[in-house]
């Protein structure tokens, strides 16, 4: 898992036609948690994304699908134990986003 990706800032790329998101239409929240977590967001309607869960090791955990039909995603405190995680936000094959999350029980 790579969290050093270049983030791609031009609309005018012919081979992605189609620009990532922007890291500010992002949001998770609260964080730490000792419950649900909510991660609010902005896609356009025909766009998706992908929100992905590591641990600390680089190993994917947990992968949801974002997409302009909602603008938030619950994630249960039982989907997650207690412990530091990375995040990835994926838009168009680019990483957009990532941070960590800290979850305490």
């Amino acid at each position: 898992v790579k969290f050093n990706a270049k983030r791609s800032t031009s609309s005018n790329n012919k081979d992605n036609p189609k620009p990532p998101l922007n890291d500010a239409k992002v949001s998770v929240y609260p964080n730490p948690t000792n419950g649900e977590m909510t991660i609010k967001y902005f896609i356009p309607d025909n766009e998706k994304a992908e929100f992905a869960i590591y641990d600390l090791a680089g190993k994917k955990l947990k992968s949801y699908l974002l997409s302009g039909e909602s603008n938030q995603l619950i994630i249960s405190e039982k989907d997650l134990n207690a412990g530091i995680y990375l995040y990835n936000v994926i838009s168009n094959g680019k990483i957009v986003k990532q941070d960590k999350i800290v979850v305490i029980k």
